[in-house]
């Protein structure tokens, strides 16, 4: 949605309402670190609140704003940790929406019922994250995929979101200091950066050439995308079980070869 069709209404409305949740989550802070306080709850307890209340309000500002959680959450060399072991509940633990959206976004999108579509198909999403949630589906021919679907009116939240952002760039810049971080120019590239996400056919697109990048590279794997189950709103995969970037000390896999996947290192 281009900016310029936003309305200066809805942009001060939404403005006026991320203000208004950052104000009530950091009234909401103190008064839960003054009672940890009271009751002489140690160091770490207080830290966990901290980022219990930093995670429950990138929730509630909603999809940009998650986004960015989500990039701090793989950063704990750049944030406090306890900050971001809180946000790594933004990868895929957002809170779904709907399952009767979900299906009419299939139906709209794919011109046919989910039901024929998908014999089996589970009501209760496998991950919820800012742009999307993921369903586990079976194919006719038997094939388990992943099912990707949007959310509802995620593009507009986005536009808005990033308008605001902009203005606060623009203020960001006027002051000498901050100005070498590049405020606006760091908006602008999270702005593109979160609408081609936005469009599951570019992910399509890039998982195919991925796919054949790495086509000889035994150690890579790229799930297959189902083309005619896929549109703008919707990425049908097929289902590889994976392990977050995080939790690969749980697993018996080299960090080593995950990083650096080649022939030699076979």
């Amino acid at each position: 949605m281009p900016a310029k069709s936003l309305s200066r209404t809805r942009l001060v409305a939404r403005a006026a309402r991320i203000a208004w949740l950052v104000g009530k989550h950091w009234v909401r802070f103190w008064v839960g670190w003054l009672a940890l306080c009271v009751r002489f709850s140690g160091r770490a307890r207080r830290r966990a609140w901290f980022g219990q209340v930093v995670l429950d309000l990138f929730r509630e500002l909603g999809a940009t704003f998650i986004k960015v959680g989500q990039i701090m959450s793989t950063r704990p060399d750049l944030i406090p940790e306890h900050v971001s072991r809180a946000l790594q509940h933004l990868q895929d633990d957002v809170g779904p929406f709907a399952l009767p959206v979900v299906l009419r976004t299939i139906e709209q999108d794919l011109g046919r019922t989910v039901a024929t579509l998908f014999p089996e198909f589970a009501p209760v999403p496998l991950a919820s994250a800012s742009v999307s949630q993921v369903h586990k589906a079976r194919l006719p021919d038997g094939r388990i995929v992943a099912v990707k679907v949007r959310r509802p009116d995620v593009v507009e939240l986005c536009t808005l979101d990033l308008a605001v952002m902009r203005v606060g760039a623009r203020v960001l810049n006027a002051i000498p200091s901050i100005a070498t971080l590049a405020p606006v120019a760091t908006v602008e590239e999270f702005g593109r950066a979160i609408f081609a996400q936005l469009d599951f056919r570019v992910e399509a697109r890039n998982n195919r050439r991925f796919r054949e990048n790495f086509r000889a590279e035994p150690m890579v794997v790229f799930p297959e995308v189902i083309e005619a189950l896929s549109s703008e709103r919707i990425l049908t995969m097929t289902f590889i079980e994976g392990t977050k970037i995080l939790s690969t000390r749980q697993t018996r896999s080299d960090p080593k070869l995950l990083s650096f996947p080649t022939r030699e290192s076979t």
